[in-house]
């Protein structure tokens, strides 16, 4: 369906994202999650066969235990359950990503959450997901699209990377490994591309013997008059890195984390 706002109150900004589920989003939810859980067998009709009915207080019984909650056995009851906390229902909804949905699924809620302007998007844990296999999906922070373009670009090849992508966007972020995971990958890339006979990777005395040395090259470093100040901004990642047990460092900020990420994206693909 087409839809043009011609008033600003309908003309929703991409970069204003909610972390809730408000009304308006219950029954495209509601309808999302009964379709995932009746075709799995999880969600069962009166007239059907009995053996059914007991495998789905089974999976009920499972997901009493995951969540340490007891949600009620009836289909609807449930999912208004599912739907009555947002912590639940981001946990629910990923839960049935990763087990439950296909590749189609994915699509359909994927739409709902884009439309709504979700801070949540579904992304494929598959590369090549057939129409029918079940789990290819699962929850992860909304970004900007060049945002996930770049990292893309770079995150194949290092698997630091996506652990610290995501550690930074997944419904549970953790900001310390975002951080430690992408200073980790600094370093191996600066070991491997200006220091391949060192082995003791260490981001402080790479970037110094860099400046030091004038060594730092990168893509179109001609444009910039002094490259050194683009790589001597990585030395203040480590007051952040997450060595909290020998007392050095700090717990660091969703920002900070954000941007060591970022920057550590931007200096793989410029300087490879």
């Amino acid at each position: 369906m087409k839809f043009t706002p011609i008033t600003k109150e309908y003309a929703f900004s991409d970069n204003v994202l909610i972390k809730t589920y408000p009304q308006f989003m219950h029954k495209p939810l509601h309808d999302w999650m009964y379709t995932v859980l009746k075709v799995m067998g999880m969600i069962i009709e009166m007239q059907e066969i009995i053996f059914k009915i007991k495998f789905a207080n089974n999976f009920v019984n499972e997901i009493n235990t995951h969540f340490r909650e007891t949600f009620p056995v009836k289909p609807d009851y449930f999912l208004d359950f599912v739907l009555e906390n947002k912590d639940r229902t981001t946990n629910f909804l990923s839960l049935c990503l990763e087990n439950y949905a296909s590749y189609e699924d994915a699509l359909i809620l994927e739409k709902i959450l884009s439309k709504s302007g979700s801070a949540y998007r579904v992304v494929l844990t598959s590369e090549n997901p057939t129409r029918f296999k079940k789990g290819v999906a699962k929850l992860e922070e909304r970004v900007p699209e060049i945002v996930r373009t770049s990292f893309g670009k770079v995150a194949t090849t290092n698997s630091l990377l996506e652990e610290a992508w995501n550690a930074c966007y997944s419904t549970s972020p953790n900001y310390e490994t975002a951080v430690s995971r992408s200073v980790d990958a600094i370093e191996g890339h600066l070991q491997m591309k200006f220091f391949p006979k060192d082995l003791r990777p260490n981001i402080s005395k790479f970037i110094k013997d860099l400046i030091a040395n004038n060594k730092f090259t990168f893509k179109g470093d001609n444009l910039v008059l002094n490259k050194n100040e683009l790589i001597s901004i990585g030395k203040e990642f480590i007051a952040v890195r997450g060595q909290h047990q020998s007392g050095t460092g700090r717990i660091p900020t969703k920002e900070e984390a954000e941007f060591i990420l970022h920057y550590t994206i931007f200096i793989l693909s410029v300087s490879h």
